[in-house]
């Protein structure tokens, strides 16, 4: 099988929860694919033009206080919340001996995160914002890079499962071998089962399984546990996920599974990646 080519990953830092989780995530990430790992985190130009107005201010989570805000001090904040994730992303490469950098932006959010992800294989960011306060709900930043991004995308969703598998969708789609090739790139690293769940109407199922075992048996690794089932929409996809104990679900970025239900991601509780063939 041919290696994935993720080299480079980049992750959207906004010194959020979700936003620590996926940096966790793709840091593991990059050391079993020895990829360069890059964070960067976007000074909001929104926040900072609505922080210019007469009636700006911000409550106080403790005092319950009002205080006026102005764009000197919302920089500052923001500064300060990018200074504590790269203290965050350090610490975290410094965790798996990895090699990190740095890069602090200012603009409108989605449109940098964008533009930095032209210049990467795999993009990972958290599905909730810090400005999203609905639990399972995909933010409107996370839905934007979702549909304009090139690469592939993990999605770190608001909770975590504790399973052990890599959990593969494979397909008919475009980007199904690239889905799988990664999807077996981590089982082997992790010392994981790789499951892969065969979409499809069960009488094309065995040819699937067929194209997947061929994939599979042009790897070096014999060692990797494979175990296949049989999935044919979104809710199956979903009750196999939550039987299995899947610890990442990897999907074609292009599978009809996932047509319009962006914010169903946000309830499976495990990663999510949305595999899309990187350029050569």
């Amino acid at each position: 099988m041919k290696p994935s080519n993720v080299r480079r990953i980049l992750v959207a830092l906004d010194a959020s929860p979700h936003s620590d989780a996926a940096l966790q995530e793709a840091a593991a990430m990059a050391a079993s694919l020895h990829a360069e790992l890059t964070g960067i985190f976007v000074l909001d130009s929104e926040l900072l033009r609505l922080s210019a107005l007469p009636a700006a201010s911000e409550t106080g989570l403790t005092s319950a206080q009002h205080r006026p805000l102005n764009p000197e001090s919302m920089t500052r904040a923001l500064r300060l919340q990018a200074d504590r994730a790269r203290r965050t992303l350090e610490a975290t490469a410094r965790r798996h001996r990895l090699e990190a950098s740095f890069q602090l932006l200012q603009g409108n959010v989605l449109a940098e995160i964008l533009s930095a992800a032209r210049q990467t294989d795999l993009l990972a960011l958290g599905v909730v914002g810090q400005m999203n306060v609905t639990r399972h709900r995909m933010g409107s930043t996370v839905r934007g890079v979702a549909a304009g991004a090139g690469c592939s995308i993990l999605l770190q969703s608001p909770g975590t499962r504790e399973g052990h598998a890599i959990v593969a969708v494979f397909g008919e789609s475009e980007h199904a071998q690239q889905t799988l090739a990664l999807a077996w790139q981590l089982a082997s690293w992790r010392g994981a089962e790789l499951v892969v769940l065969l979409d499809a109407a069960q009488q094309k199922a065995d040819a699937l399984e067929t194209a997947a075992r061929s994939q599979l048996d042009a790897s070096e690794a014999r060692d990797v546990p494979v175990r296949f089932e049989t999935i044919g929409d979104f809710a199956t996809l979903k009750g196999a996920l939550r039987r299995l104990g899947g610890n990442l679900l990897l999907i074609p970025g292009d599978s009809h599974l996932i047509e319009g239900r962006q914010d169903e991601l946000c309830t499976l509780d495990v990663p999510v990646l949305l595999a899309r063939a990187a350029a050569d």
